[in-house]
């Protein structure tokens, strides 16, 4: 989701309803792992990727809808006999999908979304934890310091969270008949480059790539 959050401060900024289609749960050979964030604006643009194009444009079509009702869905994708020539995988593997819209701008909601655009761009390290709920928004932005911002969690989804964070991995789990999406969203790394020479650009350009934050120290 960091490689997207320009175009959602930008639609935010524009006051551009949207949606996010983020992957929750592989079986197989998916095409895209955990984690992987699809934005859909109400006109239809998109930016990223939940399949590298096997099933974006089914994700559209709900998308509308869910934009409308200011809700969420979830959807499951794979390869059966009534739909491997419609949204099937090609890949054999088969992958679900959380649906939701970005909360409009007077929603309690908001709060949680502007709280992790903030943390994001500011290289601040948290934890995203969405209740997977069809027809419901209902997410907690967990801080560096474990502060909760959003809806209260059983004490149980919190430790997982944690250690979620720990070992940088996405984990999705069932607490009292209730699905939880945890999506961490651990600091970026940090690479020291001495001297300012020409190598250095190159090295700055490559480790954006890799999501470095990138400090250059030039002693003149």
């Amino acid at each position: 989701m960091k490689e997207l959050l320009p175009q959602m401060i930008e639609w935010v900024r524009l006051k551009r309803p949207f949606a996010v289609a983020r992957v929750i749960q592989t079986w197989g050979s998916s095409p895209r792992p955990i984690g992987s964030t699809l934005i859909i604006s109400r006109d239809g643009e998109m930016t990223g990727s939940v399949s590298g194009g096997c099933v974006e444009g089914s994700v559209v079509k709900e998308a509308r809808k869910i934009i409308a009702d200011q809700s969420s869905k979830r959807l499951s994708y794979g390869v059966s006999d009534d739909e491997a020539w419609a949204v099937g995988l090609t890949c054999g593997g088969k992958v679900q999908v959380y649906l939701q819209a970005y909360p409009l701008e007077n929603s309690t909601q908001a709060d949680v979304w502007n709280s992790l655009q903030l943390f994001l761009s500011e290289n601040e390290s948290c934890i995203l934890v969405s209740a997977v709920i069809d027809g419901e928004n209902r997410n907690t932005l967990i801080d560096r310091n474990y502060n909760l911002i959003g809806f209260s969690l059983p004490d149980e989804v919190i430790k997982r969270a944690k250690e979620a964070y720990v070992h940088r991995k996405y984990e999705l789990l069932s607490v009292n008949d209730i699905d939880y999406f945890i999506h961490v969203f651990p600091k970026r790394s940090r690479l020291l480059i001495i001297g300012a020479a020409h190598i250095a650009v190159e090295l700055v350009q490559l480790a954006k790539l890799y999501d470095f934050e990138t400090w250059v120290i030039d002693p003149r």
